[in-house]
């Protein structure tokens, strides 16, 4: 028997929405194995005018990613 963990195949879907980025793992199976999910700022300072930092949209992105990535690691201990 090897002692190399075994892999599994998952599909990441990222949605960047208007006030936070959401990410969900699925299997093969299409069974649900973790989301995540973290908010980031708009800025208005203008009537009908509302700014957003890219780098906001990247922090949150990476954020969301590796809540989901904790919560599937504790999944896949128990």
């Amino acid at each position: 028997m090897s002692d190399t963990p075994p892999t599994h195949r998952l599909t990441l879907g990222v949605d960047l929405g208007t006030s936070a980025v959401k990410v969900v793992a699925m299997g093969l199976d299409d069974e649900v194995i973790a989301e995540g999910a973290a908010a980031f700022c708009t800025n208005s300072e203008l009537p009908h005018q509302a700014e957003q930092e890219t780098g906001d949209w990247l922090q949150a992105a990476s954020a969301a990613m590796r809540q989901q990535i904790g919560r599937a690691s504790c999944r896949e201990r128990v």
